[in-house]
């Protein structure tokens, strides 16, 4: 099984402010869109750039709205080999989340769907299979002194 790296740039429209930048990566069986679509309904950032090993993928674009793309859903998925992988989805939509405002809803239906995409076709870096999500989270990041946060 091959290791695909997948890295994506999303950016958000300031909130008033100049426009934040935030890069996630993820590994994959192949080389396809199904998890970057799914991490984009997920979204109410854009996507600037992704590429995939190296490789360019064109722009997926959506006009962001009000949305922080340092405010994050961590879900935690593990391996066969029990190792934990963790997936990012940047300036998560509100239904992504339970009423608590901090738990990712597994059940709400973009989530469900980014979920059985990730076990489907998402590995960790060293080529285990994902084979189970644990549980979701909202996370708040730091921007980096480099330009990424």
């Amino acid at each position: 099984m091959s290791v695909l790296q997948v890295s994506a740039e999303w950016f958000d429209n300031g909130l008033g402010a100049a426009a934040e930048v935030k890069l996630t990566t993820w590994h994959q069986q192949a080389e396809d869109q199904t998890i970057i679509n799914a991490i984009q309904a997920c979204s109410d950032a854009g996507i600037v750039s992704a590429i995939f090993s190296g490789q360019g993928l064109a722009a997926i674009a959506n006009p962001p709205g009000p949305t922080n793309v340092l405010d994050m859903a961590q879900l935690k998925f593990v391996t066969a080999n029990r190792h934990k992988v963790y997936l990012m989805v940047p300036a998560a939509v509100a239904a992504c989340y339970q009423a608590d405002g901090e738990t990712v809803d597994p059940t709400y239906g973009q989530i469900a769907n980014l979920i059985a995409r990730f076990i489907a076709n998402g590995i960790s870096a060293g080529g285990a299979a994902i084979v189970g999500y644990l549980e979701g989270k909202r996370v708040l990041v730091s921007p980096s002194p480099f330009g990424y946060p």
